[in-house]
């Protein structure tokens, strides 16, 4: 299983293009740059609810 470190201010709920949940990953600490990174993702396309809230996002997206 792959470990993800996720440095959002919340819980990143990922889901699979045809829309199921897949995982969600806690936060695990705080941001820090580190332009020289090249194994970071960031949340890819989100996802909304009916009310516009955004409720989680579709896979993960390299920087």
């Amino acid at each position: 299983m792959t470990n993800f470190v996720n440095l959002t201010p919340h819980a990143i709920n990922v889901f699979a293009p045809d829309g199921t949940h897949q995982r969600d990953i806690p936060v695990s600490g705080l941001p820090i740059a580190r332009p020289d990174r090249t194994d970071l993702l960031i949340p890819g396309p989100q996802i909304r609810n009916d009310a516009g809230q955004p409720i989680g996002c579709i896979g993960l997206s390299r920087m």
